[in-house]
Order: structure tokens, then C-alpha cells, then sequence
């Protein structure tokens, strides 16, 4: 995992490691397979093309890992938001997943990347201001002013940069303080829209025992007419019945 501040070189280091930049010295080993490298910019693009091209991306047609890969990276509720589904062909004007939300960006980290990638044992380089994520690192790079300042794991920096190691616990601290104030937030829409729905609910509930009511009554009044017309009736035959 690669962190620093903003402009410090975290995004020339990966281009760098991609070929994508002149290097100044050393060099970079990849496996034979570079065909496997996968890179996912800070900045979203996508092809104009349909949703499902826009994940496979030219590779074949899996339908098991396809799915599993909307479940990762949670796109099926704004698949379903879309007029033709994953078939709805889209492009750079039209990008519903360009926003993450926090809890967006947490179901990401853990079933995308920790559960998805390191299952398929992928190797991971992930540049993130979201320092709640250090903990699942397995090698940390801070950068500062274009420089590697320190590296090692997690535990390596509590032990020989204890400064830089407490400011970012305080930064991981008041992360968490955010979810939390946000998970309460939507907790507290849930629970209104809850209410709202149960007062709606009573509301429609005793409109329709007034309407039951009301057809009740109309139904008594229209048999005690329907009782007093035939009784009518019935005297009045009688009655024409004596007389002749």
C-alpha cells in the first residue's frame, strides 16, 4: 500500500513501475505474464461501449466470475438503474460509478480487494488516502516529496517512526469517527423512513376500515330499503288480493 500526501509521487511511482515514465535510475522485473497486470487510474474512464464490455474488457465471457465481480464491486444496484441493464451502452459523458461513498469504498476494500484479488492470489499495489486500510497491508511505501521516506509494515513503523506512525492514527481515528457519524445518520433515515412508512401504513389502514365502514352502512341501508320496498310490495298484493 502507498500513501503520502497529495503531489508526492505516489501515482509516478506506479507509472513508473508500468513503464509509463522515464526513469532517472534502477529497474523493473515483471513476471512473464504481463499480460495479467491490471492498473486502475485515480482518474475514471470508460469505453463507449455497453456496462458488460466495460468489465470484461475484451477478455471472454465468464458468466460465474462475471457475476462475482458485480457482487464485489457492489454495481448491481446501479445496473438495475439503468434502462437496458449491463447491456445499456455508456461512455465518458455517462459515468454512474464515478462516486464512492464511504460504505461503497468499505464493501470495495473488503470483498473486492481482501476477499475477490487475494483469493485469485493477485498481488495488490493500492495508492490510498484512506489510512483505516494500513491494517490489511502487507507492505507499506510512504512518500514524501517524490521520495520513498520509509517502507516496511505497519507494525515497523509503530516500532522506528513513532511520529509518523501517531499522526496517522490520529488521521485513521477521525476516519472512523466519520463512518460512524455517517452510519448513525443513515441509521436515523432508516429508522424515519420506518416511521413514516408505519404512520402511512395506520393511515391507509384506517381509511380503509372508514371506506369497510362506510360500504358497511351503505350495504345495511341499501337491504333495509330493499326489505321496506318488498314488504311494501308484498302489503300492497295482499291488499289486491282481499278485494278481489
Amino acid at each position: 500500500m502507498i500513501v503520502g500526501q497529495v503531489g508526492c509521487g505516489k501515482s509516478s511511482l506506479l507509472l513508473a513501475t508500468l513503464g509509463e515514465m522515464l526513469k532517472v535510475s534502477g529497474k523493473v522485473y515483471w513476471s512473464k505474464n504481463r499480460n495479467s497486470v491490471a492498473y486502475s487510474a485515480q482518474k475514471p474512464w470508460l469505453l463507449n461501449t455497453t456496462v458488460e464490455e466495460n468489465i470484461t474488457f475484451g477478455s471472454p465471457f465468464i458468466k460465474q466470475r462475471y457475476k462475482a465481480v458485480i457482487d464485489a464491486c457492489s454495481l448491481q444496484p446501479d445496473i438495475d438503474l439503468l434502462p437496458f441493464g449491463d447491456q445499456t451502452e455508456i461512455g465518458e459523458r455517462d459515468d454512474p460509478f464515478s462516486a464512492l461513498d464511504i460504505h461503497l469504498s468499505d464493501h470495495l476494500m473488503q470483498e473486492g480487494i481482501l476477499k475477490f484479488l487475494r483469493e485469485d492470489k493477485r498481488t495488490v499495489a493500492l495508492v490510498t488516502h484512506k489510512l483505516q486500510y494500513l491494517t490489511h497491508a502487507d507492505w507499506i511505501i510512504a512518500m514524501k516529496d517524490g521520495s520513498i521516506i520509509r517502507e516496511g509494515t505497519l507494525k515497523d513503523f509503530q516500532n522506528h517512526d513513532v511520529e509518523l506512525y501517531e499522526q496517522w492514527k490520529t488521521l485513521m481515528n477521525r476516519q472512523d469517527q466519520e463512518f460512524e457519524k455517517e452510519t448513525e445518520g443513515e441509521s436515523q433515515t432508516i429508522l424515519e423512513r420506518k416511521t413514516l412508512r408505519r404512520a402511512m401504513y395506520s393511515r391507509e389502514a384506517k381509511a380503509q376500515l372508514d371506506d369497510e365502514d362506510e360500504g358497511w352502512h351503505i350495504s345495511l341501508l341499501l337491504l333495509i330499503t330493499s326489505w321496506c320496498h318488498f314488504a311494501f310490495t308484498w302489503v300492497g298484493w295482499e291488499q289486491s288480493k282481499s278485494v278481489t
